[in-house]
């Protein structure tokens, strides 16, 4: 029987330009021998009609196919938390349903880990056919075929900015995405977790802001470490900053931090499992 993987958009509306590579997504997981289901939040929604609701009763179609192993999400923006107002579809009792997204789909795999304890993908499956050289699309069928969190595609290579050795379970992902959780039932519990953080936009002003909320919130006096991913416009408006020199007056003395270039808003990106412990060393992180 045949691994069921369905594609949705619960965030903003695709462009035309990402419909486009939708369509070269199914064809390339169709070829590989998966069946490939298309929710209504992508078939049947416009910019000009966002409805929660739809989001809503697609989840909930899609919950009841029996063979699905990936909720597959190619959007991102603004809206995703649409879907939290309708909690009874953010638990998979009893089923090994895995959620890949990025950016502002981290309010889903996050809320799914506190819901339900599912694990997730920090990843944009359409990066996989957009990377030129093919590598990471051989890592994202490999993953799809044995989704461990020792695969390639979910073990990014990084650099020890304090100490040398942290271990937990990783939540996280978008930073401003992460926050939109701040005093709901769907922020993880923090204690002895992972955080990972990136950004798409942002200055050092906003960056700021956001790791200010992140201890205002208790979180960074919770946690067992940090991940740092790419912050895009700091990186490329301000390159004379660095992220964790930004992050050191929000964390405490002793909070071990690893860098990343692997996880962020760019087409070579690899992933990492949110919900699944990992240990980090030197330059590796492996998955439990």
């Amino acid at each position: 029987m045949s691994t069921t993987i369905a594609l949705t958009g619960f965030s903003d509306a695709l462009s035309p330009e990402r419909l486009k590579q939708l369509a070269v997504l199914e064809s390339v997981l169709g070829r590989n021998g998966f069946n490939v289901i298309t929710g209504k939040s992508l078939s049947e929604r416009t910019p000009g009609k966002p409805s929660p609701d739809l989001k809503a009763r697609d989840m909930a179609e899609i919950l009841a196919c029996p063979d699905l192993k990936f909720i597959m999400d190619v959007s991102g923006g603004d809206t995703a938390n649409e879907l939290l107002l309708h909690p009874e579809n953010l638990a998979f009792p009893n089923r090994d349903i895995i959620f890949t997204g990025y950016s502002d789909l981290t309010v889903l795999l996050n809320a799914f880990f506190a819901a339900g304890g599912s694990s997730g993908v920090l990843y944009q499956a359409l990066h996989a056919i957009r990377e030129r050289s093919g590598e990471r699309l051989r890592e994202f069928l490999d993953f799809l075929k044995n989704p461990e969190p020792r695969a390639s595609l979910v073990t990014p290579k990084g650099t020890f900015r304090r100490f040398n050795r942290m271990r937990g379970i990783v939540i996280g992902g978008n930073v401003r995405c992460f926050l939109k959780l701040a005093g709901t039932q769907f922020m993880p519990d923090p204690d002895g977790k992972i955080l990972v953080l990136e950004s798409l936009g942002g200055g050092p002003d906003r960056i700021i802001s956001c790791f200010a909320t992140l201890k205002v919130l208790g979180i960074t006096g919770r946690i067992a470490g940090i991940v740092l991913g790419t912050f895009t416009e700091l990186r490329e408006n301000h390159p004379g900053v660095a992220v964790s020199d930004l992050l050191t007056p929000f964390i405490p003395e002793d909070l071990p931090v690893w860098e990343t270039p692997e996880i962020g808003h760019y087409s070579n990106a690899r992933g990492i499992m949110i919900g699944r412990e990992y240990v980090f060393e030197g330059s590796r992180c492996l998955g439990i």
